[in-house]
């Protein structure tokens, strides 16, 4: 196997990144998705370093798991409580847009 590049080294750190906080918020990849609006695959290989996201995606994920996240300075900061409930909604949020 050959050595992972440092972009891909960033993708597997931020995925790992992703699912702790998840798995934290006791959310499944499938309620995060629900609550989201974001495809549950997409999360999945987000988690698994296999996707290349958007400002937009990580933006909507780091929400959705109750991370604000700067964009003038690239950093995060961990609120107490997620903005989505750990109990998916009857009917899917709205979409911005």
């Amino acid at each position: 196997m050959s050595e992972l590049g440092q972009s891909e080294k960033v993708l597997l750190l931020l995925g790992r990144a992703f699912r702790e906080i998840r798995e934290q918020r006791g959310l499944s990849a499938g309620e995060l998705a629900t609550a989201t609006g974001v495809n549950r695959l997409r999360i999945v290989s987000l988690e698994e370093g296999r996707l290349d996201p958007d400002y937009e995606l990580l933006l909507g994920l780091a929400e959705g798991l109750g991370v604000r996240a700067s964009r003038r300075r690239g950093v995060g900061k961990v609120r107490r409580e997620p903005r989505i409930p750990a109990t998916p909604p009857s009917a899917p949020p709205r979409r911005r847009g």
